[in-house]
């Protein structure tokens, strides 16, 4: 149960660090 929760906390972590890998980018883009 601690194990799959763990899990979850590290899946989001990832996905919120490829999110902003991938809208960095675009927001550097647009500002400019």
């Amino acid at each position: 149960m601690a194990e799959a929760r763990r899990q979850r906390g590290a899946d989001a972590v990832g996905g919120a660090r490829n999110l902003s890998a991938l809208f960095l980018p675009l927001y550097a883009s647009l500002k400019a």
